[in-house]
């Protein structure tokens, strides 16, 4: 009966929310039954246990592709994997086409000159030659009996007779003898010919001095020989330890200093025997800021021994720079300016205001070229120690010029000259076109 309510009440329930819904239906049944069948669901329970995992449908039919999707964000490089196995040595390839010639390398160094040969078989003898020249005169006889004895005036005439006509002849047949033997020289090779020529030039320069210029050398008669001799206004070359200097105008050539600090240039010459007197001179040009016996003087520069750069000039000692000769100095200008008085030649000024180095006394040239203010160049205008171009009031230097003569203890030592300067020779320079030295 409770059930019967129960249904009843859910019918008029049903009833009741479908006239709420505004949706009623009449049913009818020709019988007046009414048949209802009614789901009731009550209150969920609490969730039974896990059933048991059915098994597996059977795969259903492969769906349609879906649309592409949108392409990703490129991934991270991945880690390097590892090397694979070293593979196969492959077969040889087929040889390439020769390479074009490459250019020729530099040529390489001088090799080293071989042995000489072995020595040719003699030839056969040849003709007999024509009578060759008289030789030299052959070594001095005994001494013979005492002579008269012969005044001064006898013995200078003989003297001279002497000189006069031996000499002439013994170097006319060396010379001759010289010039066959540069005849055949000059079939030699290159280097050979060069060597050669060097010592023929030397032997005549040895032989040279036998020649008599003159009479009489710095006026005395005697035997002299030549020791030291260059004129450039001849063609001579400068020696070794001097450069050539040029006049920009006129093609004049001198010879200078190599030097690029204080110091002197050495040309050293040998005496070819002893001698007890010494005469020569020089010719030269100042050049730049020239400063006479100013290096002895000024504390600066010290040079105060004979073996020094005591001045800026030219210096001719012998033994070794052991005994001073002459010395040929060039001041900076005639006229004294500002403070420059021990740069001037003591001769230029009256009184004196300077002096030369105790060890050289009297026995030097001073002389400049240039008047009154330096100028850096080569007074080519005014040759030195000529005895020419002193304008100065008061200036005496031309009173002392030309040759030199100086007479010494007995002595075979070999001649210096030195081209001494305070400064480079950019500075400080002598270009000399002549010097000559006779001894005897």
């Amino acid at each position: 009966m409770n059930t019967a309510l129960a249904i009843v009440g859910i019918v008029i329930g049903v009833v009741a929310f479908a006239a709420a819904q505004d949706d009623l239906q009449c049913i009818e049944n020709p019988t007046g039954e009414v048949s209802l069948n009614v789901a009731v669901r009550g209150i969920p329970g609490q969730q039974g246990p896990q059933g048991i995992k059915g098994d597996i449908g059977s795969r259903g039919q492969k769906g349609q592709n879906g649309d592409i999707g949108v392409q990703g964000t490129e991934g991270k490089q991945g880690v390097v994997g590892p090397g694979g196995p070293v593979g196969a040595k492959g077969e040889v390839g087929q040889q390439g086409v020769r390479g074009m010639k490459g250019s020729s390398g530099p040529i390489g160094p001088k090799g080293i000159v071989g042995s000489h040969g072995r020595q040719g078989d003699i030839g056969a003898t040849g003709p007999r030659g024509n009578p060759g020249r008289a030789g030299f005169p052959g070594p001095k006889g005994l001494l013979g009996s005492p002579g008269d004895l012969l005044d001064s005036a006898q013995i200078q005439s003989l003297t001279e007779t002497v000189v006069s006509s031996t000499a002439p002849k013994i170097q006319a047949t060396v010379m001759q003898s010289i010039t066959e033997v540069e005849a055949k020289v000059k079939v030699l090779n290159q280097a050979l010919r060069e060597e050669v020529m060097i010592e023929l030039q030397a032997l005549k320069d040895s032989i040279g001095s036998l020649e008599i210029v003159e009479s009489k050398k710095c006026g005395i008669v005697g035997p002299w020989r030549r020791v030291a001799h260059f004129d450039t206004t001849n063609n001579d070359t400068c020696p070794p330890v001097l450069q050539t200097v040029l006049n920009p105008t006129t093609g004049q050539k001198a010879c200078g200093r190599r030097a690029s600090t204080l110091g002197c240039d050495l040309w050293q010459v040998p005496s070819k025997g002893l001698y007890t007197s010494v005469c020569g001179k020089a010719r030269g040009y100042q050049s730049g800021n020239t400063l006479a016996f100013f290096p002895y003087h000024f504390p600066t520069y010290n040079q105060k021994t004979l073996n020094s750069s005591y001045v800026n000039g030219i210096s001719i000692t012998s033994g070794n720079l052991g005994r001073h000769i002459w010395t040929f100095a060039v001041g900076r200008t005639e006229l004294v300016t500002g403070t420059s008085a021990d740069a001037m030649c003591p001769c230029a000024l009256n009184p004196p205001q300077t002096s030369p180095p105790p060890f050289i006394g009297d026995n030097y040239y001073c002389e400049s070229g240039l008047r009154n203010r330096i100028v850096f160049r080569t007074a080519w205008e005014d040759v030195l120690w000529d005895g020419q171009g002193c304008f100065t009031a008061g200036n005496t230097c031309c009173a002392r010029s030309g040759w030199f003569h100086r007479q010494l203890s007995p002595s075979s030592d070999g001649i210096q000259v030195r081209w001494c300067g305070y400064a480079g020779a950019a500075t400080t320079d002598i270009p000399t076109d002549l010097v000559e030295i006779w001894v005897m």
